[in-house]
């Protein structure tokens, strides 16, 4: 699961930032007609480079996520077993007890 963080960080870190929000002049034009509004060049080019990254990211998370459910499964299946011991090492066999 170490690894897997670690590799999450590494995908993070791969990606493109956005560039800055528009300024409220421009925010008042898109407001005023919203369907002339086109991305901008840099925002596509930011949104694509970071298209290639998500599959990587996302076999990892996946990863993360398998691993913690064993994790989970293995300790739900072990608590049981343990408490039966403990109960049974207190208890003298034949008594209501047990």
């Amino acid at each position: 699961m170490v690894l897997g963080t670690l590799g999450i960080l590494v995908t993070l870190g791969m990606l493109e930032p956005l560039p800055p929000a528009p300024d409220k002049a421009t925010l008042a034009k898109i407001a005023a007609d919203p369907a002339a509004f086109q991305f901008p060049d840099a925002v596509r080019t930011a949104v694509e480079s970071n298209a290639d990254v998500f599959p990587l990211f996302l076999g990892i998370f996946l990863f993360v996520f398998a691993c913690t459910g064993i994790g989970n499964g293995s300790t739900y299946k072990m608590i049981p077993a343990i408490f039966r011991t403990d109960a049974e090492r207190a208890t003298v066999a034949g008594t209501p007890e047990r």
